[in-house]
């Protein structure tokens, strides 16, 4: 049986501070986040992801980072990611964490063009 994969965009370039609509993630194992900032000159943003088991009941999720780290220390989780220059970075969350649905919010301070995509898999 062949995977079944979704990808997503959450955030497509917006210029302000706002939060993406729901999308189900029901029955994926992996799910993962691009974040992007684009045409920044002196500002920064600060995504963050949500997450529901019930649909009605929104907390948010410990992502797991590419931070440097000793090997002891094990994943490094964040809450949020703050992006200052123009990059993009890669995330994603536990694998063992049954959820219905996810969102997406970026905080921008001055400028810059932002943008989320999902990226999950059974």
């Amino acid at each position: 049986m062949a995977n079944q994969y979704k990808y997503k965009i959450l955030l497509d370039s917006v210029s302000s501070s706002q939060t993406g609509g729901t999308t189900g993630v029901s029955g994926y194992k992996k799910v993962g986040f691009q974040f992007k900032l684009a045409n920044v000159v002196s500002g920064n943003g600060i995504f963050k992801v949500q997450g529901t088991t019930n649909g009605a009941d929104w907390t948010f999720l410990a992502l797991i980072d590419n931070l440097p780290n000793a090997i002891s220390e094990g994943q490094t989780r964040v809450l949020s990611k703050t992006l200052s220059a123009n990059s993009n970075v890669i995330m994603w969350i536990d694998d063992s964490l049954p959820l219905m649905a996810i969102r997406t919010s970026v905080t921008k301070t001055t400028d810059g063009s932002y943008s989320a995509y999902l990226i999950a898999s059974e």
